[in-house]
């Protein structure tokens, strides 16, 4: 459905512009654009109904901003790639908005773990990835990291509510992880689940 959508979209404007070579160009575009807006309004629509809007808003910004820079295995469809990331996000973000009381107490040592098993886990990341790190860009998921914890650690000193920060460490765990070669099994796992058994197959 995403796919016609776009595709008719990027015909009507390779058209109108006279870019009839670019239009597959524009197909990919349009269809990266409506993706990702219909994956930010279902999640938070999804956030909004179970009350953790500002976790998952916090969870996900994290996420991206380590994402950008440092790339990651997707899964094969749409589809797929929607749950799995939605049911993550909620996951992780219930969890936050609800934390137990263990990491309430230790938040500043939950702190400073996440933040060196990120730098230990993105220093040792397999060179054959679904999109490496860039050699130019290598050490941005290393500032993003440190930029982070600065921001985190200000926000624990100056009594920043404890579920926020344990959003931003969720969402910069989650991404470091999926580079890892375990956290690359999960997802080849969980792609085989949903699409070679044709679960989910579009």
């Amino acid at each position: 459905m995403i796919t016609k959508v776009s595709q008719l979209f990027a015909r009507k404007l390779a058209v109108t512009t006279g870019y009839i070579e670019e239009e597959e160009f524009l197909r990919y575009g349009f269809e990266l654009l409506i993706g990702y807006f219909i994956k930010v309004l279902v999640l938070l629509t999804i956030a909004m109904s179970l009350h953790i809007t500002t976790q998952t808003i916090v969870l996900v910004l994290a996420f991206v901003s380590l994402r950008i820079f440092s790339g990651g295995h997707h899964l094969s469809t749409y589809l797929s790639c929607l749950l799995f990331s939605l049911g993550l996000f909620i996951l992780l973000a219930v969890v936050a908005a609800n934390p137990p009381q263990i990491l309430i107490n230790h938040l500043l040592i939950v702190l400073h773990v996440v933040i060196i098993l990120g730098m230990v886990s993105i220093s040792r990341l397999p060179k054959e990835n679904n999109k490496p790190i860039i050699k130019s860009k290598k050490g941005i998921p290393y500032l993003v990291l440190t930029l982070w914890y600065f921001i985190l650690l200000v926000g624990y000193l100056f009594d920043m509510e404890p579920t926020l920060i344990i959003s931003s460490l969720f969402g910069l765990m989650l991404q470091y992880t999926s580079l890892t070669p375990i956290g690359v099994k999960i997802i080849e796992k969980v792609n085989q689940l949903l699409v070679e058994r044709s679960f989910l197959k579009c």
